[in-house]
């Protein structure tokens, strides 16, 4: 279980990856060039993949993303869960149709 990447792109995730930063739980990635499997044993470059965006990786490992602990007030975190919806309704999401959550953090 684990995030092998994230993208940090929205100001409120970013503020939240820079703290996580501060506490040595993740390191931003230079990964040079993305590569993906193209089929069994064939990997092909994706430079134009990496754009701009840094990269961030938990530490010491990729499981650091979710194995974090609740970090402040109305923050939950729900792990090993299956996920069979997602969907926005007014100014939440809702997960499963009963999970509401303002924000969320998916590691596919």
């Amino acid at each position: 279980l684990g995030a092998t990447y994230v993208k940090a792109k929205d100001p409120i995730f970013k503020a939240e990856v820079a703290q996580l930063q501060e506490k040595g739980l993740v390191s931003e990635w230079d990964a040079g060039t993305p590569y993906f499997i193209d089929s069994p044993g064939s990997f092909v470059a994706k430079p134009e993949l990496k754009g701009g965006d840094a990269w961030y990786v938990g530490r010491p490992d990729m499981g650091s993303f979710v194995l974090l602990e609740d970090s402040g007030p109305g923050l939950t975190r729900l792990c090993g869960r299956e996920v069979s919806s997602v969907c926005w309704k007014e100014a939440s999401w809702l997960i499963n149709g009963e999970d509401e959550v303002s924000s969320l953090i998916l590691a596919l």
